[in-house]
């Protein structure tokens, strides 16, 4: 028999949110693992004790959390989704009748509290991760990634100032209050052209539709800029257009790639001058949990002499590929050339000196006597002109020989595949499953905030992975002193002396 469903809404329900929302719902897991008791207290100071009471900031973060798990990027979208969802609902804490915040106090609340309050989140995330046996300390892997910024490209402006030469020093000398009646007339401000655009304000910035996409190279972020999200910067990746971007840094352990650090850096910060930062917080998060950061890995984006010779003097064994520059004249490279420590001198492949040409804050040049080279057989070869060859050598020569003698180490083969296989889809999950490809904030502390909680979303999955349903059967804890990780099922050893 053929049945006919039909529907007609009740006057009244006999129904439990509880009841309805299967035992073994993700969400439900979640919340027997996540404890937000601790922002109360965290917030406490950032509300008077008059007035209508704000959204609870437990209801807050759990909606954040959920939007970042299912990959929402949009807090009207993100409202929606709760409104609708039943498993949502039990999950942040609001009955079937009850009205869900608006979007317009999800942002609010975002921009009130501060970043150190997500901090102490990812932090206690991690530190769960640690008691899992998910965390074994010992080597990192480092990587970044850019994420686009909430600003269009067509909305950078050029910087101009608005003060001739002259109007700038008069300005700067009277307010270091040297102008008196000793001072030459040229300097007093007589003859000094008036702002040629009429503004006040020692910098102005002139619209000029946009930043040129046809014509990248001339221009940089030291000419323009976005007055709608003035932290984002252009930059330029061969898989990514030219666009407004932030970059996100990432440290990943390399046991179960559990998240240990996220920096957020605007997108024009280079990777090595952000090495130092990601490296130390890393170390701070996993010694709060009784490990240790003895070794990292990274790609030559982050190579560079003064980062090497800083985290070695930290007991940090660096594996990371050097980068050098090429002979762009001939067919013999520096590596041919010798130093001799003892006279101070390199000697080329002919035998000949290259003495101290000029000295620099982190290198020294060598030069080879013109006369000398220009009579060499291996002058085409070498440095064709009438100059002679010269190297530049670095003040921290021997930190670098020590990474370059480490590179032919079977742990800085294996160090190198474990980044690759631990950062790589870590940033792949981030951007497909929980919508990490643009942000939908405005600033670098908003942007901070955002890759803190994806990255505490990340976590959450692998504890919830891995520890409650025991699918990492050997994810055991490994103590830190120990220095042993099990990475993909190959065992090798990061001891606390370089491998070579």
């Amino acid at each position: 028999m053929l049945g006919h469903k039909g529907f007609e809404t009740k006057l009244f329900y006999k129904v439990s949110l509880r009841e309805m929302v299967p035992e073994d719902d993700f969400y439900r897991q979640v919340s027997k693992v996540l404890d937000l008791r601790f922002v109360y207290e965290r917030c406490k100071k950032l509300y008077g004790s008059t007035g209508n009471p704000s959204i609870d900031p437990g209801v807050f973060f759990r909606m954040c959390l959920y939007g970042y798990f299912e990959g929402i990027t949009h807090d009207r979208e993100l409202v929606r989704r709760v409104s609708d969802s039943l498993s949502a609902r039990l999950f942040v804490g609001y009955d079937l009748d009850e009205e869900i915040p608006w979007h317009s106090t999800i942002s609010r609340t975002r921009a009130k509290l501060s970043a150190e309050i997500y901090e102490e989140l990812f932090r206690r995330v991690l530190t769960m991760c640690v008691n899992a046996g998910l965390v074994s300390g010992g080597h990192q892997s480092i990587d970044s990634t850019l994420v686009k910024a909430n600003a269009s490209l067509e909305s950078t402006v050029r910087k101009e100032p608005s003060l001739t030469v002259s109007e700038y020093i008069g300005r700067t000398l009277s307010e270091n209050d040297e102008e008196g009646p000793d001072k030459p007339e040229e300097m007093k401000g007589n003859g000094v052209d008036e702002d040629r655009h009429g503004n006040s304000g020692s910098v102005k910035l002139i619209e000029t539709g946009g930043y040129p996409r046809n014509n990248i190279d001339r221009y940089s972020n030291r000419d323009y800029y976005s007055p709608v999200d003035p932290d984002s910067r252009i930059a330029f990746k061969k898989q990514n257009k030219t666009d407004l971007y932030y970059a996100e840094q990432l440290s990943v352990d390399s046991f179960c790639n559990v998240i240990t650090a996220v920096v957020a850096t605007h997108a024009d910060y280079t990777d090595s001058e952000a090495l130092v930062e990601i490296a130390g917080k890393a170390r701070e998060n996993l010694e709060r949990n009784g490990l240790e950061l003895n070794s990292l890995g990274a790609d030559s984006n982050y190579y560079s002499d003064k980062n090497l010779k800083e985290l070695t003097d930290k007991e940090m064994t660096v594996y990371v590929p050097t980068r050098s520059a090429k002979n762009s004249h001939g067919g013999i490279s520096k590596d041919r050339f010798i130093y001799d420590e003892r006279n101070d001198r390199y000697v080329c492949p002919a035998g000949e000196s290259l003495s101290v040409y000029c000295r620099r804050e982190d290198e020294i040049t060598y030069k080879a006597d013109n006369k000398v080279c220009g009579g060499c057989h291996l002058k085409e070869r070498c440095k064709p002109g009438k100059r002679g060859r010269s190297i530049r050598h670095s003040l921290y020569y021997s930190y670098v020989a020590r990474l370059k003698q480490r590179q032919r180490s079977f742990a800085y083969k294996e160090a190198m595949r474990v980044r690759k296989a631990t950062t790589e889809p870590v940033f792949a999950d981030a951007k497909n499953n929980h919508g990490l490809r643009h942000l939908n904030v405005r600033g670098l502390d908003k942007a901070q905030k955002v890759f803190t909680l994806t990255a505490v979303v990340q976590n959450l999955k692998k504890l919830l992975r891995y520890a409650l349903k025991e699918k990492c059967a050997s994810a055991k804890y490994i103590p830190a002193g120990d220095m042993t990780n099990i990475i993909h099922g190959i065992l090798f050893t990061f001891s606390h002396q370089p491998i070579f």
